[in-house]
């Protein structure tokens, strides 16, 4: 008996990933299961799967099928953590700081979300006034948190929580503080979210991505670091059996 299983994009996502669909449904044959593109405004009002892999970076779709008896890949859980940098961090230290001296860099989280009334309401804020509020809040609490961890004169990484992909990420100087009209424009896109501030460790160290079946760690592909990449890092990467 043959399997119906979803594959639940964004709509602008689903039509660029029509083709990684594609393949999913030739190897899927050879198991007697079918795999159907669905986009994330259809899939409350199709028939219930056998199964869905939700691609989609909203725990809800997860929640939705989990409500229904549907086994899907990820759970609500893990695409919830999986696409909030804060929650993934709050996680690595609670389940590693007291089994291993793991290395994190020091962290705060900064949320200029309250701020984004200036960008939907323009009778209570200006567009312009609401994002000169959020600059300058985020100045005065990275600058707060800098001086409190010893790390004032360094340079930071700023990074929405909810960014991917290597989007959403900016490198900033001391110096550029002070070159507050230019520098607004340069975070521009993190002026209404919630954000990482983390301190930037000068290293050679290199983006590995582990692939985990099964329980088992299988296979990584070795990534090349690209800092705030607008570029896609498929095909430059180095795939790798897990040998040890």
């Amino acid at each position: 008996m043959q399997r119906i299983g979803y594959m639940i994009y964004e709509t602008a996502e689903g039509e660029k990933n029509r083709g990684f669909v594609s393949m999913f449904a030739q190897a899927g044959k050879a198991y007697g299961l079918r795999f159907c593109l669905v986009t994330k405004d259809q899939y409350k009002t199709s028939p219930l799967p056998d199964f869905v892999i939700n691609r989609t970076r909203d725990p809800e779709v997860s929640l939705f099928y989990e409500c229904h008896g549907v086994l899907v890949f990820h759970s609500s859980d893990i695409v919830h953590t999986g696409n909030d940098k804060a929650v993934t961090l709050q996680k690595l230290k609670q389940k590693w700081s007291a089994k291993s001296p793991l290395q994190i860099p020091k962290s705060t989280v900064i949320d200029l979300t309250q701020y984004a009334v200036g960008l939907a309401d323009m009778t209570q804020v200006s567009i312009e006034d609401g994002k000169k509020n959020a600059f300058i809040k985020l100045k005065r609490e990275v600058l707060k948190w800098q001086d409190k961890c010893g790390l004032m004169g360094h340079n930071v990484v700023l990074k929405s929580v909810g960014g991917h992909g290597g989007s959403e990420v900016f490198l900033v100087s001391m110096e550029e503080w002070d070159e507050e009209e230019k520098t607004q424009e340069k975070l521009q896109p993190l002026l209404n979210r919630k954000l990482l501030c983390q301190e930037w460790i000068d290293s050679d160290s290199r983006d590995i991505r582990i692939y985990v079946i099964g329980g088992q760690q299988r296979y990584f592909v070795r990534v090349p670091v690209i800092f705030a990449r607008t570029i896609p890092w498929v095909g430059l990467c180095e795939s790798i059996l897990w040998t040890i």
